[in-house]
């Protein structure tokens, strides 16, 4: 064997090495649409094992209407003579049947006899882009829609004001009238300061890619949350049922994530007698488990559809805002989110993994 076959055995050693060890999702597919290789990044965020994956075609991971895209996509790449690659954005389907958004990089095989050879490709997880531009939409419609129309209410509310004060004779307003377009300014204007105060909160303490191993307790943090909105809203009953010590995987932004559940609870009760919310929080097994109840109407189906689903919302009111602070809470963490209706109000359900101390 000559120095310049070790070279190359050497040289084809170190390539399997960084195909293995990439982080982005590599993988191989023949002629006839089957999986040939694929890297352990690919193995580990789809939950199969590679030997799995290989001899099956991407219907094995992919939905089939993103399995008639990429054949379409392929078909098209061999008829244009100037392209042979391609990108796009598929959902991958994980063994425990997770939905993943994932950009698809693709390039055609040199063929052989001239002939379809295969694809090799490069799929990468996209989750923080797509929370992050979730936030971007949010935070744009909140400031474009919700606090455009609050300033225009106080602005129109204010010109009627002036006339009505300045009028003469019988146009005159009463001291009643005065005091009732008073106190809806004041009100709308804290209404947007409320509103703002959610973006800035969006922006400064919720973010996509926390570190990994950023660990929190939760049960100190819900004593404490629970216990400031005791003290500022005497007029609710906030109950807790929890430990005195408990460990989750998430950042101490689940203290937000808390808050905007029992201020939901408090703000949107519309019964007799006062607003009830209910705190509770235990493990069981690997899992930290809070619950928070209310007497509150239900959430309207289709705002929990559009935060399960991850859609743009329109956001006609600010409890819209405060789910998606929690949703977004609980995915930086890969917790689960849950909502019940039990007829007598609310229940949402976060899940994070357990962890030591």
């Amino acid at each position: 064997m000559s120095e310049l076959d070790n070279f190359d055995e050497g040289w084809e050693d170190r390539y399997q090495h960084l195909v293995e060890e990439a982080e982005d999702m590599l993988y191989l597919l023949n002629e006839d649409g089957r999986y040939v290789l694929v890297n352990d990044s690919m193995a580990e965020l789809t939950g199969y094992d590679k030997e799995e994956i290989i001899g099956n075609t991407p219907a094995k991971l992919l939905a089939e209407e993103d399995v008639k895209k990429g054949e379409n996509r392929i078909q098209r790449l061999l008829e244009d003579e100037d392209r042979e690659s391609d990108t796009w954005t598929v959902t991958l389907i994980t063994k425990d049947g997770q939905r993943i958004p994932c950009e698809l990089r693709f390039k055609l095989l040199p063929p052989g006899d001239d002939t379809y050879s295969g694809v090799a490709g490069v799929a990468r997880d996209i989750r923080d882009r797509k929370r992050r531009e979730q936030k971007l939409q949010v935070t744009t419609r909140l400031l474009r829609h919700n606090i455009r129309n609050k300033l225009g209410l106080v602005m129109g509310k204010a010109d009627l004001l002036g006339e009505r004060a300045t009028a003469e004779g019988e146009r005159q307003a009463s001291d009643e009238e005065i005091l009732s377009m008073t106190e809806s300014i004041s009100e709308t204007a804290k209404e947007m300061v409320h509103l703002s105060e959610k973006v800035r909160t969006i922006q400064e303490r919720i973010r996509a890619n926390p570190d990994e191993e950023e660990h929190a307790e939760v049960a100190r943090l819900a004593h404490a949350v629970v216990q400031q909105f005791r003290a500022n809203y005497r007029n609710a009953s906030v109950t807790i049922d929890a430990p005195d010590e408990l460990w989750a995987r998430v950042s101490e932004s689940y203290e937000v994530a808390l808050s905007e559940l029992i201020e939901n609870g408090i703000h949107h009760y519309e019964g007799a007698g006062d607003p009830h919310v209910h705190v509770r929080i235990y493990e069981d097994d690997d899992t930290v488990i809070t619950s928070v109840s209310d007497n509150c109407p239900p959430i309207p189906d289709s705002e929990k559809r559009v935060i399960l689903e991850e859609e743009e919302t329109a956001l006609t009111h600010s409890a819209g805002v405060g789910l998606w602070l929690v949703y977004w809470v609980v995915r930086a963490a890969d917790g689960e989110m849950t909502f019940e209706d039990d007829g007598d109000g609310n229940t949402v359900t976060l899940r994070f993994q357990a962890v030591d101390k």
